[in-house]
């Protein structure tokens, strides 16, 4: 054995313990609960559908099978029956749930930070016409969103940047 395929056996131990160490000391930092956790590795939406574990369409019973007990609730409209969950997704990041029976919107509002992002590539942080480029320019707009209805994905921008992301059935 020589010298030089001697070496090559330590270095990848070495980039495996330095990584590992390194992932853990940086996900440590951040104070997360059971569902923040979940949400973290469950971070890409498909448009029209929503996430692996929640989706448009599913019972309120199967959220909270799913994700455990909201961090807040809110009831909305003027028979106050349409439900909105709340849970945490981490570091400014929020995730709900609205609907009345089922599910009908996921709306995740964050910053560039958010990990969180579609299928097809649009994240937190993106310009308007960068959400153009991925999902064309026939979208419902605003000076302050972008909505694709017919794929249901829809898209509002603060200081000119996504700022949340909206999904429900496509229509």
């Amino acid at each position: 054995m020589t010298a030089m395929s001697c070496h090559k056996w330590w270095i990848i131990p070495l980039a495996i313990f330095t990584n590992s160490a390194l992932a853990q000391s940086t996900t440590s930092t951040i104070p997360f609960d059971h569902i923040a956790q979940y949400l973290q590795r469950d971070i890409f939406l498909r448009p029209g559908v929503g996430f692996e574990r929640v989706q448009i369409g599913q019972s309120f019973d199967h959220v909270l099978q799913a994700w455990g007990q909201p961090q807040a609730t809110r009831k909305r409209g003027v028979f106050r029956n349409t439900h909105e969950w709340f849970y945490g997704g981490g570091k400014d990041t929020v995730v709900s749930v609205t609907g009345k029976k089922i599910v009908s919107e996921i709306k995740i509002r964050g910053t560039f930070t958010t990990p969180f992002q579609t299928v097809d590539g649009a994240r937190f942080g993106m310009a308007p016409h960068e959400i153009v480029t991925i999902y064309g320019r026939n979208a419902d707009s605003s000076p302050t969103s972008l909505t694709y209805a017919s794929r249901g994905v829809g898209f509002e921008f603060a200081d000119g940047a996504v700022s949340a992301i909206i999904v429900a059935a496509p229509r």
